[in-house]
């Protein structure tokens, strides 16, 4: 009862909002790739089993939810690039509502206006759409400060500036980035392995020889991502590439943000400060693994197979497992 009942609810409902994560992950993988359910599966998979987003999910934080965000942003801009019709004046209110939503989530989503900037421009570009390209960012703009200028308004109010950041960078201690490019550079491995589980405020590590593994198939799927550009797969890169490119500018973006806030921040090393991006890192990841197919015979897709056969792709996925 009481305090402690409103821990466990609020546990709870965190909980479920993982569980959404995990099911826009999913809904992101199926979008891309609509005839090869186990990519989309794979993906899902990486984020439902990793053992950092697993532990957060279970308690009170907000970067669960900024995952959710983040997740849903990446599916509205994917499903813009799949959409035959272009811009359209309902893509900027979409795309307002989650960003003023991503915002009053946790401020580090700023930057994934870099993404939906990217699917808009592009879709712009390849249909000519450039007034639409006008109205789509007008209505984005509007309904997020509808949603979340409120907030900002607050904080220019109590803290003399509009994000908090000031005053949060303040009570964690404060940096100068001429100064702290080598710290950060060091920093970045505990970066990595808090990504996929350090407990407790990071002092309970998970055995180094899982971070090693987790390393060399990332390094593998990375090399992976390469296969279609360096066989000049034209039919798989027109197909995919956009949507890859999509997933690739979010990974970049929230990495890029991480380490800024190592430059100025000593808490800044927090891998669950990636959870935006760790929908798009997962997918990537279990592209990138399957492209090694690319080297046998194609695999069939799900739809166009015969009785109880299993493609390689659904194989190599088992495997993985």
């Amino acid at each position: 009862s009481g305090e402690v009942l409103a821990a466990h609810l609020t546990r709870l409902v965190n909980i479920l909002i993982g569980a959404a994560v995990v099911f826009v992950t999913f809904l992101i993988g199926r979008t891309i790739w609509p005839g090869f359910p186990y990519l989309a599966l794979g993906g899902a998979a990486i984020v439902a089993f990793n053992p950092m987003f697993l532990y957060m999910a279970g308690a009170i934080n907000n970067d669960v939810i900024a995952a959710l965000a983040g997740a849903a942003i990446t599916l509205a801009a994917v499903r813009l690039l799949r959409d035959e019709e272009g811009l359209h004046w309902r893509w900027g209110i979409i795309f307002g509502v989650l960003y003023g939503l991503a915002l009053l989530s946790k401020f580090n989503l700023a930057a994934i206006i870099v993404t939906i900037e990217l699917a808009i421009t592009w879709v712009a570009w390849r249909k000519k759409q450039w007034r639409q390209w006008v109205l789509v960012n007008g209505l984005l703009v509007i309904f997020a400060l509808l949603l979340a200028g409120w907030w900002f308004a607050r904080n220019q109010m109590l803290y003399g500036e509009p994000t908090g950041i000031e005053r949060l960078t303040e009570l964690w201690g404060v940096r100068d980035p001429a100064d702290s490019l080598e710290l950060a550079l060091v920093e970045l491995p505990y970066f990595w392995t808090s990504l996929w589980g350090r407990f407790g405020y990071g002092q309970i590590p998970l055995p180094s020889f899982i971070y090693n593994f987790l390393g060399a198939v990332s390094i593998l799927s990375l090399i992976g991502l390469l296969i279609p550009i360096l066989r000049r797969d034209k039919e798989e890169l027109s197909a995919y590439g956009p949507c890859l490119l999509i997933l690739l500018a979010n990974v970049a973006t929230f990495f890029a943000v991480i380490f800024n806030y190592l430059l100025v921040s000593p808490a800044g090393p927090m891998g669950r400060f990636f959870f935006p991006a760790l929908p798009s890192l997962a997918l990537l990841l279990i592209y990138g693994l399957s492209r090694w197919l690319a080297l046998l015979p194609a695999p069939v897709p799900e739809t166009e197979q015969t009785g109880d056969r299993p493609s390689r792709g659904m194989i190599l996925a088992c495997l993985l497992y």
